[in-house]
Order: structure tokens, then C-alpha cells, then sequence
């Protein structure tokens, strides 16, 4: 798949659809638990992207209304393979989950109420926990490229963290949109 020029053959596509098929069909706990698995398929096997075009992704999936798993999905297949790249993978994140939970609404009651179902819950709630975290150190070496990057980390975790510590709670679409206009200020500081 040739970034420059973003035309994608119908085999290119296939392989973006598998993909995303893969994930959304192994991804539980949301989009941030995609990362892991779109890093090692997207940037580590595939090599379809860098670690950077990762990081931007998902610096900018969340602050786009909608499903931060499928605006990741559109704009990593966007990267790949131009629009028809973004249409694929945001089918393959979707169909998978769509398809389960068509099947699980059906048995909703009986399944959630079994010991079992209930134990393996628990343990994949901790694997995704686990996955973020690895993710989250593999990609912070790109993410923190100088001491301005560390410390507007540092304030937003602050800010995160206020409400378990009694503090207000704020919304995770102002502290994203305050973070991004806080580092547009410093790098037109920087270029003035």
C-alpha cells in the first residue's frame, strides 16, 4: 500500500477489513482497549503506519464525535488507503461487535447471571487494564518529545484524577480540546 498516492487494490482493502475484523472481534473494553492490538497490527506486523501516525490517531479519535474505535479505524484505513481504506476498517470494527451483541441481546439474562461468564469477565476486564498500560509506555516515548509535552501529561492526569480525590469532575472532551489549544499556544510561542 503506497501512503503517497492512497489508491488501494481490492486485495488492500481486504487485508485492512481482516484486520479490523480481527479486533473488533477481540477487543473488549472500549476504544482505548483497541490500542494495543492496532499498534501491534497496524504499526509492529503490518508495518502499514509508524509509531507516530499511531500516536497522532489516537490523540485525535477522541476528540471527533462518534466511537473512538471506529475513528480510529477510519483514520488509520484513511492513512493507508485513502477513503475506501477508512470505509473498510470502520465495517470491520463494526461488524464484529454489531453480529455478537445481535446474538448476546437474545440471551442477555441467562449469560450475564452465570458464575462463570461473570469470572472470565473479571480476568478480561484486568488483561485490558494491562494491554492500555503496555501500550500507553510504548507510546509515550513518541508522545513525550520534550518537557512541555511531559508537563501538559502531567496537568491532564491531575485534572483526571480530581474526582476520585474529592474535586470536581471534568468533561474528557474539554481537558483534550484545552491540551490542544494549550499546545498550539506554546508552538506558535516557539515559532514567534
Amino acid at each position: 500500500m503506497n501512503e503517497k498516492t492512497k489508491k488501494a487494490s481490492l486485495s488492500d482493502l481486504f487485508k485492512i477489513l481482516r484486520v479490523m475484523l480481527k479486533i473488533g472481534a477481540f477487543t473488549f473494553g472500549g476504544g482505548y482497549a483497541m490500542i494495543p492490538l492496532m499498534q501491534n497490527e497496524f504499526v509492529d506486523r503490518n508495518k502499514w503506519i509508524d509509531e507516530k501516525d499511531i500516536v497522532d490517531v489516537f490523540a485525535v479519535a477522541p476528540s471527533i464525535p462518534g466511537v473512538i474505535a471506529v475513528n480510529a479505524g477510519i483514520l488509520i484505513g484513511n492513512k493507508i488507503a485513502g477513503l475506501p481504506g477508512g470505509f473498510a476498517a470502520a465495517f470491520g470494527c463494526i461488524l464484529p461487535p454489531f453480529l455478537i451483541m445481535s446474538v448476546f441481546q437474545r440471551v442477555y439474562e441467562t449469560f450475564f447471571s452465570n458464575a462463570v461468564v461473570l469470572g472470565a469477565l473479571k480476568g478480561i476486564k484486568a488483561a485490558v487494564v494491562a494491554l492500555m498500560l503496555v501500550s500507553v509506555m510504548k507510546l509515550s516515548k513518541q508522545s513525550f518529545a520534550d518537557a512541555i509535552c511531559v508537563i501538559i501529561a502531567v496537568a491532564v492526569m491531575i485534572i483526571c484524577f480530581l474526582p476520585a480525590m474529592g474535586g470536581p469532575s471534568v468533561n474528557a472532551a474539554y481537558v483534550v480540546i484545552g491540551a490542544a489549544v494549550l499546545g498550539l499556544l506554546i508552538k506558535r510561542g516557539r515559532s514567534a
